[in-house]
């Protein structure tokens, strides 16, 4: 017993305590009651966070989020009284399943990222999301995914550090760089960064970094790009894959600003998506085959087959005749200039597709000012770039902004140092944060004369208003990586 609540069975052991099944005795209500470790019960501060966070998570109600009813202290004994779920958690799902449909996932994490955002708007960061930490419960054929332990990483955090080594271990794997890192500041973005990670896992059976040790995942975390979740699991749309880099970006400012905004980005995914194609140099076609008279097309009765080709045959007898006739009444006439003919060629999408139509007239700007900065890359004239950014830049990773002339330098730097520059940027998609700023992000590609073969990478550019001009004020990429073969060459 603690309290008024009757211990029933051992369910489980965490870092910071162990988890009961038990009784609320004056409702005869199941409950779930985490008790902290006996060390941690007698450290006042701790105790205090404790209490702290379980009065915050007692106001949180939101149907995903596992509820906290009560505290209770007694003796040496310290224990949140929380709702029980009878459910199987995320990390169990993959044991018994492995990697999950990409559809079936992003319709898990909806009413998630919902919990997460409404969460964050009562100021409460979970700081520890990961898949044993979701669970799902299934009552009645209806499917309900839920967050548990919000707020208690953050409580204990400090005397996580303090009191045990390895801790971190089964945990670390989930962490925002920045978090990684130690710093003091932690955002409601590092719960972005770990909700991203999570579907990263539940994608691809595997979490993005991995090592016998925390140290080196940590390292990894806060300086390598992620695998492309689709080398892992190529049914997963482009789309997902780059709305996962965005939230894993290493810098909090290139993620989406929200969970809202991330969710958002996952449901604009249509759940029957065609792979995208970029085509081979362009040429003209030269013959147009109706889909009906494809060879891979079912075929219908062969009789029909044969009233198609005499057809045909007539047409072309047709044609053949009357080119004739026109060629002798050319000859007994007085030759005349040609007749203007107009050729249509049917030609396939260029490296760098023209703008979308249906595109509004700020979406169309911005592209091409991304446009133009390719081309100034291209013509190898740094001096082109300098009126198509900002006053100030956020460039990859460096710890401050920028000015636009030392922007020029770095690049006239690097064009001198690669050479000439060829390359592009396919799949753009422009986010609007507000009237006067958005992002684009889509997939680079390039290469340059002392490095011949393509590089890809999830690219985010931030562009700004200034005035009637849009310019770009930021430039972040997920890391380069070899492009997949159906590509430009």
């Amino acid at each position: 017993m603690i309290g008024q609540y009757r211990i029933d069975a051992h369910i489980g052991d965490g870092g910071m305590g162990a988890v009961y099944r038990g009784t609320n005795l004056n409702l005869g209500q199941p409950v779930a009651i985490k008790m902290l470790h006996p060390h941690l019960a007698r450290n006042a501060e701790v105790v205090a966070r404790f209490l702290n966070e379980a009065r915050i998570l007692a106001k949180l109600q939101h149907p995903n989020i596992v509820r906290a009813y009560d505290f209770v202290q007694e003796d040496e004994r310290c224990a949140i009284v929380m709702e029980f779920i009878e459910g199987t958690t995320f990390d169990r799902l993959l044991e018994t399943r492995g990697a999950l449909d990409w559809r079936e996932v992003v319709g898990l994490f909806q009413p998630l990222l919902a919990a997460v955002e409404y969460a964050h708007a009562q100021g409460v960061i979970h700081r520890d999301i990961k898949p044993s930490n979701l669970i799902l419960q299934e009552i009645g054929g209806i499917r309900a995914p839920k967050i548990m332990d919000f707020g208690i990483a953050r409580a204990l955090g400090d005397a996580q550090r303090m009191t045990r080594t390895g801790m971190r271990m089964g945990t670390v794997h989930y962490m925002s760089p920045e978090q990684c890192r130690g710093e003091k500041t932690i955002t409601h973005l590092t719960d972005v960064y770990s909700m991203a990670v999570s579907i990263y896992q539940m994608l691809s059976g595997r979490v993005p970094f991995d090592a016998e040790s925390d140290y080196p995942v940590m390292q990894a975390i806060i300086n390598d790009p992620p695998p492309p979740i689709r080398k892992l699991n190529p049914d997963v749309p482009p789309a997902i894959e780059q709305a996962l880099a965005r939230a894993m970006a290493k810098d909090p400012q290139y993620r989406y600003p929200s969970a809202k905004a991330f969710s958002e980005a996952l449901a604009a995914v249509p759940t029957t998506v065609a792979e995208p194609r970029v085509a081979a140099p362009s040429r003209p076609a030269t013959v147009l085959i109706p889909e009906a008279l494809k060879a891979d097309t079912p075929r219908p009765a062969r009789k029909v087959w044969i009233g198609v080709g005499i057809a045909i045959v007539a047409i072309v007898a047709v044609v053949l005749v009357l080119m004739s006739i026109s060629k002798k009444e050319a000859g007994s006439a007085p030759q005349a200039a040609p007749a203007a003919t107009t050729v249509v060629e049917t030609r396939t999408a260029q490296s760098t597709p023209a703008v979308a139509d249906g595109r509004s007239a700020d979406e169309q700007a911005i592209l091409a000012v991304l446009r133009e900065l390719r081309d100034a890359y291209a013509s190898r004239n740094a001096d082109n770039i300098r009126p198509l950014v900002g006053d100030q830049i956020k460039y990859f990773h460096v710890p401050r902004l920028i000015t636009a002339d030392e922007y020029v330098q770095r690049k006239r730097d690097a064009l001198r140092k690669l050479g000439k520059f060829d390359g592009g940027m396919i799949d753009q998609r422009v986010e609007f944060e507000s009237p006067d700023r958005a992002v684009v992000h889509g997939l680079s590609y390039w290469r340059t004369s002392r490095n011949p073969a393509y590089k890809c990478a999830a690219a985010f550019y931030t562009v700004e208003r200034y005035g009637r001009k849009w310019k770009v004020v930021g430039e972040q990429d997920n890391g380069a990586r070899p492009c997949p073969d159906n590509l430009p060459r």
